[in-house]
């Protein structure tokens, strides 16, 4: 709705407050694969929503809020805490690629839409 009327607020709001939530729950040991496609969804409406005239800072606080995830979970995995849940290193490579398109294919598509 906020996009079909323009409205900044709800993205303004929502999808920072739901991403910081997120990573507010479970703090310490956070499911990292469900926080991950959280953030990429959170990231994606952040860009999306910066077509709004007054909504143009949502992405780079998802992309702060996406690095201090990377940096929480890298810091897990060096470090070889096993205690919470599990730090899911078989879906470590593939996320990482999906948010390495997902920023590359951000940074491309408006390259794209002018032509």
């Amino acid at each position: 709705m906020a996009l079909r009327y323009r409205i900044a607020s709800p993205i303004c709001v929502g999808v920072p407050g739901v991403a910081l939530v997120g990573m507010a729950l479970d703090f310490p040991n956070p499911p990292y694969v469900y926080l991950a496609a959280l953030l990429l969804l959170a990231n994606a409406a952040s860009y999306a929503g910066s077509r709004i005239p007054r909504c143009a800072w949502p992405k780079w606080g998802m992309l702060a809020v996406s690095l201090l995830f990377w940096m929480v979970w890298c810091v897990k995995v060096r470090a070889g805490e096993t205690s919470g849940y599990d730090l899911a290193l078989t879906w470590f490579f593939p996320i990482l690629m999906a948010f390495s398109l997902l920023y590359m294919g951000l940074s491309v598509w408006p390259l794209l839409r002018q032509q």
